[in-house]
């Protein structure tokens, strides 16, 4: 492995903890909500209340999303000369199941 790799590999590694920090932080925002109510109706208030706590966590979970997709790339592909159709099937349904998580939250800000 080359110096060059090894940085490379260093700084995708940081990636995926910076994008696990603000996960952290996200899920810690969204634990301090009082719990959803059980009617339909009362929803509105729920979101109402927690409006912010919501928001700062799907801002949180929009870079973590960015993080995590960049980080996955270059550890994926570390080391490796050429494109490989694995990878990009494993960064694909990555990025997916990702922008599934933040889209849930960003529907209910």
């Amino acid at each position: 492995m080359t110096p060059r790799q090894a940085v490379d590999l260093r700084l995708h590694r940081g990636l995926m903890i910076v994008g696990a920090l603000l996960t952290a932080g996200a899920l810690l925002l969204l634990s301090l909500l009082p719990g959803p109510p059980a009617e339909a109706v009362a929803m509105t208030a729920w979101v109402e209340r927690g409006h912010s706590l919501l928001l700062w966590s799907n801002e949180l979970l929009f870079f973590a999303v960015i993080c995590w997709g960049a980080g996955a790339r270059g550890l994926f592909s570390a080391g490796r000369p050429g494109p490989s159709a694995r990878i990009d099937v494993g960064g694909t349904a990555l990025t997916v199941a990702l922008v599934v998580v933040l889209l849930a939250v960003g529907r209910l800000v």
